[in-house]
């Protein structure tokens, strides 16, 4: 059984977690989300780990288990949309300005707001100029509201990029309103992600479950646009690829 403190320790961590996990979720950009209490055919993220005794402190080294989740969730969609075919343009060098934006104008019967882009690439992108303090000039990244943006004519697109952790080598255009995430709530309290504390008595560890229960429905091929290029193009010398 869970004493007193240990109790409030619980109620404390699993406040923080999931605060974590909605503030840093990338999933609100990238698709609609809806809740079903009824999904089937649902696929699902977990992960179970013992816990040392519990104490303050210990919520800085779960964190790393809800980014765990999360970058679970953004390698899904990327692996789902990566395989869309009706705009899919492949090159031998890294693409342009110019190549981006025509992809994006490929997706003429809708506005797409996000592009996920490798994270070397991203750091390329910055090469093309940025306006400078007080100028009437537009970078084609603009930093707002804590995230990064690309803009292209009036339009701009909410910028996601991969990590080490990321299998990624593509740059994907698309609308978060094509796409559809449904979750099945946790029973006991509603929650997109469960975050149970478990203790076996009498010697066993005190365990901890992250779990998320979810179907995704990608937009149509043609509503997606994807543009490839070797992945040395994009490779720094003695790192790991994007």
């Amino acid at each position: 059984m869970w004493s007193d403190f240990e109790k409030s320790e619980i109620e404390r961590y699993t406040k923080e977690l999931l605060e974590f996990y909605y503030r840093e979720s990338r999933l609100e950009s990238l698709t609609t989300i809806r809740k079903n209490e009824q999904l089937t055919d649902a696929l699902m993220l977990a992960k179970k780990v013992n816990l040392p005794q519990i104490r303050k402190g210990v919520i800085i080294g779960l964190t790393s288990l809800i980014q765990g989740l999360q970058l679970g969730e953004f390698q899904y969609i990327i692996d789902t949309l990566n395989k869309a075919d009706a705009n899919v343009q492949e090159y031998k060098r890294l693409p342009n300005r110019e190549i981006i934006d025509e992809a994006r104008y490929k997706l003429s019967y809708n506005r797409p707001d996000f592009i996920i882009i490798p994270v070397r690439f991203f750091v390329h992108i910055h090469n093309w100029g940025m306006p400078l303090p007080g100028s009437a000039g537009r970078s084609v990244i603009a930093y707002e509201n804590h995230g990064a943006y690309y803009h292209v004519g009036g339009d701009r697109m909410k910028i996601l990029w991969s990590n080490k952790f990321i299998r990624l080598n593509e740059i994907i255009i698309g609308s978060k309103n094509e796409g559809l995430w449904e979750y099945r709530p946790d029973e006991s309290t509603g929650e997109r992600v469960t975050v149970r504390f478990d203790k076996e008595w009498p010697m066993a560890e005190p365990t901890l479950l992250l779990k998320t229960v979810f179907r995704y429905t990608p937009p149509p091929p043609e509503r997606v646009s994807i543009i490839r290029f070797p992945p040395e193009l994009t490779e720094i010398k003695g790192q790991a690829r994007c």
